[in-house]
């Protein structure tokens, strides 16, 4: 995705450390990313540590990436001129300004400005994921199509619990919203 990226990229290792090292200090504890934050915060007096406070930041990217990549289908499947909407910027900002930018502070906010300007096109993305190939547009739009549901369904189950548990706020923009504040997941 290119040098921009690379402070994304850190955040998101960080993280998976983060969730990782404790994991790895209590798997039998831990078989589930619920065990995971209620052991987390067991340990830690109710208040989250660092695990609890990666996953959470885990779960905000996968929100993120999530209303990304269901756009990105959306906005390809409707548009009859594939060359007209290759361009990611404006998704990528209205994916940002509907889950991550309510969190971040005026630095990251302005961080974003810089690192969309440097953002991949789809057909950029899309070749990648085809290991170089041109034609495969079709073919790895409708491979992401397919794992949506059950991206979904997974990334809400993890907000609806972090809800639960009062780690976070319902966020009122996202598409799943009802999902998981009618506690379908």
């Amino acid at each position: 995705m290119g040098t921009a990226f690379i402070p994304v990229k850190n955040d998101i290792s960080g993280n998976v450390r983060k969730v990782k090292t404790k994991y790895e200090s209590a798997r039998e504890k831990c078989k589930y990313v619920e065990d995971l934050v209620d052991y987390d915060l067991a340990h830690n007096g109710g208040k989250m540590a660092n695990a609890t406070e990666g996953l959470l930041w885990l779960k905000r990217g996968l929100e993120f990436m999530l209303e990304l990549l269901s756009e990105m289908v959306r906005v390809y499947r409707s548009s009859m001129d594939k060359s007209k909407t290759d361009s990611l910027t404006g998704i990528i900002n209205d994916a940002y300004n509907s889950t991550l930018k309510r969190h971040h502070g005026f630095v990251s906010k302005q961080l974003f400005k810089v690192v969309i300007l440097a953002a991949p096109t789809r057909s950029t993305i899309l070749k990648a994921l085809a290991e170089g190939r041109e034609d495969a547009d079709d073919i790895c739009i409708n491979h992401i199509a397919l794992h949506l549901d059950n991206f979904r369904t997974n990334v809400a189950h993890i907000v609806n619990y972090y809800v639960k548990k009062n780690l976070d706020t319902p966020n009122p923009y996202a598409k799943y919203f009802l999902l998981y504040s009618a506690g379908l997941v």
